[in-house]
């Protein structure tokens, strides 16, 4: 759902969206998907260590490339640092280190580009360097600053020197446990100074109705909050650089339909818009067994009883879920600094299948990206993708991987 700043407005646009139709091929059922365009990728660079060198990785977090492919950043949050390095995995620098301090991350979780700066987002706020390392700036959201007495996490650091932020709001408070009235909207929020005091403008409303199951627990004071597989709540990204936020939805929309919305913080007003239609996956009886059999099992363990759950409390659970007809048409979404958003299928089974899109673009075909597994994708330009994969022994690699047309061409 999106909202103007301060007017607050709650619409999704789903009429406006229909207008943007998705032309393709038909589905089996008469759907008329989006066309789709085959692509695939080719090893070319990768680098990692296992016991020690300079590219010994502990958790990377992020990977991003410049344009032109001659500099890839690796954010890593275990070292809290960032390392820059050539394509060819050749160390040129790295900068940061744990603390709290200039030029210091805790727990760094985000690195972008902005103009010729580096921003590093951690757990408290937003550090800036230059391409070569040299630091520039820290801002912090003062932490008295929040929504409801709810603490705000960072998402995006502006020009400015404003911040779009999300409250981090406890499961049990959000569904209504406490004594409050359930909150089944999250607010995206833009946080900036005026006259001397911080105010927050609504720039999105994210849905989370639906997603969490409330169950009762016989001679049990506390229910347990157990998470709907196939009910997903909206997804939204924040982009510093063009200072806008996007929104993907999939509730109460068609079989395969994914809605997207972009709106610059500035107006308010919707930048991009457009609706996809992805073929639609039927759910079968077998994944609903298999699903109900994994909570009913989490549920058991937590009793502190037989992990073998009991059949009566399986029905219990089958009866509690909300279980749709078909898979929900994607898990998430990704923003890409070369202007595409990434989105990937929630029943996608063993594969690694991405599907990508330019922002701005109302019609025309998408790419469909198989990715080899335990890669996962974080930065592309026009050539290549960006990322990290892991082994059988748990070693983390920087991965960059050639973009190729089925049939040829890239």
């Amino acid at each position: 759902m999106i909202a103007r700043p301060r007017a607050k407005l709650t619409v999704w646009l789903s009429a406006a969206l229909a207008i943007c139709g998705c032309a393709g091929d038909t589905g089996d059922g008469g759907v008329s998907l989006t066309p789709i365009v085959e692509w695939v990728t080719e090893a070319e660079y990768e680098f990692g260590d296992i016991f020690e060198g300079d590219a010994l990785f502990g958790l990377v977090v992020d990977v991003d490339v410049v344009p032109d492919g001659s500099r890839v950043y690796v954010l890593d949050q275990t070292a809290a640092e960032i390392s820059v390095w050539t394509p060819g995995g050749d160390l040129i620098r790295r900068f940061g280190r744990q603390g709290e301090g200039p030029g210091e991350f805790l727990r760094p979780g985000e690195l972008r580009f902005r103009d010729s700066l580096l921003q590093v987002r951690d757990l408290r706020g937003f550090s800036t360097f230059s391409l070569e390392g040299e630091f520039v700036a820290r801002n912090v959201l003062p932490p008295f600053v929040s929504w409801r007495g709810f603490p705000l996490a960072n998402e995006a650091l502006l020009a400015d020197d404003s911040f779009l932020v999300t409250p981090t709001i406890p499961g049990r408070v959000a569904e209504g446990l406490t004594g409050d009235d359930p909150i089944q909207e999250v607010p995206f929020l833009h946080a900036a100074r005026r006259d001397g005091s911080w105010a927050l403008d609504t720039i999105a409303l994210m849905s989370t109705r639906n997603t969490t199951i409330v169950f009762p627990i016989a001679g049990n004071d506390f229910p347990r909050l157990l998470t709907q597989t196939w009910v997903l709540e909206d997804t939204c990204w924040a982009d510093g650089l063009t200072e806008s936020v996007v929104c993907a939805r999939t509730q109460d929309m068609p079989p395969g339909v994914v809605e997207m919305v972009e709106v610059p913080v500035s107006s308010g007003d919707t930048l991009w818009m457009r609706r996809f239609q992805l073929a639609p996956i039927p759910l079968s009886e077998k994944e609903v067994e298999a699903d109900v059999e994994t909570t009913a099992s989490i549920v058991a363990r937590g009793l502190g009883g037989d992990s073998v759950p009991s059949p009566s409390l399986k029905r219990r659970i089958r009866e509690t879920l909300i279980v749709p007809e078909y898979w929900p048409a994607i898990r998430g979404i990704r923003l890409m600094s070369n202007g595409e958003v990434w989105f990937v299928p929630l029943a996608d089974g063993d594969s690694n299948t991405w599907y990508t899109a330019r922002r701005g673009e109302t019609e025309g075909a998408i790419r469909r990206i198989v990715l080899p597994e335990q890669f996962n994708p974080r930065d592309v330009n026009d050539t290549h993708v960006w990322g990290e994969r892991y082994d059988e022994l748990g070693v983390r690699y920087v991965v960059g991987r050639r973009l190729v047309r089925s049939g040829g061409g890239r």
